[in-house]
This record gives C-alpha cells, sequence and structure tokens, in this order.
C-alpha cells in the first residue's frame, strides 16, 4: 500500500514528511529529495488513523490518514 501526496508546488530539497500515530508516536519519518509527488509505503503499518505533518522552510500541513 502506497501514500501519494501531490506536493502542488511546494518541491524542494526542503520538504520533510512525518507520520505519526493516534498516540502522538513516529512510525515514518523522510525529507524528500525535490519531487513534486511523494509516496508513502504504509503497507507494513497496522489499520487505524495517522496523521501526517508535511513541512517546508514556509509552510507546515497536517492531514488525517486513514488505513483500511
Amino acid at each position: 500500500d502506497v501514500l501519494p501526496i501531490a506536493l502542488n508546488g511546494e518541491s524542494g530539497s526542503g520538504i520533510r514528511y512525518v507520520l505519526f500515530n493516534t498516540l502522538g508516536e513516529q512510525v515514518i519519518s523522510e525529507t524528500s529529495t525535490g519531487a513534486s509527488t511523494i509516496s508513502i509505503n504504509v503497507q507494513p503499518l497496522a489499520a487505524g488513523t495517522y496523521f501526517l505533518e508535511i513541512s517546508s522552510e514556509n509552510k507546515t500541513s497536517v492531514l488525517k490518514v486513514i488505513k483500511n
């Protein structure tokens, strides 16, 4: 299972994403290599709710992710 995320003009080497579980524990953390789309492998994760924090130099977004 792969979660694709389009960065909508925020491409660059300064894009960092972190996936947290509902307990606030960090389960995945990566830094982008300059692509305009990132793909996050969520296959090893258990089904449930997660929060994806995407940070660039001037913006941070948090998305709710539900894995079935």
